[in-house]
């Protein structure tokens, strides 16, 4: 762990959070999101690979996830979450998805946080990401 600024020519500054991991802001659709990157024992190869592919082509890495998210949850929010509303596409569920946040472990995974815009309660919607880059999995948590 440090508790200085760590420096990257991709990511640039990041800042120490806590004991366990640094962070910076990243500009994504007009938004500021949070990514915090897990560094308890320092700036991995997995992680700085994956915040890289981040902080790379951010909007992209968004969409790429707010679509898989929409995909994966469209059925549940139909189904489940309707109120009685029309049923949404997947597209109109996208919309409605706003990333609020990104946390990378040492291994490379990361955790892509979404506000649900009201669709499901005010749960957020997770998206996982392999170590690899690969989208795998989308589903609610809080």
């Amino acid at each position: 762990m440090t508790d200085t600024n760590l420096s990257d020519p991709i990511l640039g500054e990041l800042r120490p959070i806590d004991e366990f991991s640094h962070g910076r802001a990243v500009r994504v659709g007009g938004r500021e999101v949070q990514l915090v990157i897990e560094t308890g024992e320092g700036l991995t190869p997995e992680a700085l690979a994956q915040a890289r592919r981040l902080v790379g082509a951010p909007d992209e890495f968004a969409e790429r996830a707010r679509q898989l998210a929409s995909e994966t949850m469209r059925e549940l929010k139909n189904e489940t979450w309707s109120d009685d509303d029309p049923p949404l596409s997947a597209a109109q569920l996208a919309h409605r998805l706003s990333l609020e946040a990104c946390e990378i472990a040492a291994d490379g995974v990361a955790t892509l946080y979404f506000d649900d815009g009201g669709l499901f309660g005010g749960h957020s919607v997770v998206v996982y990401i392999g170590a690899g880059g690969d989208f795998v999995d989308a589903k609610l948590a809080g």
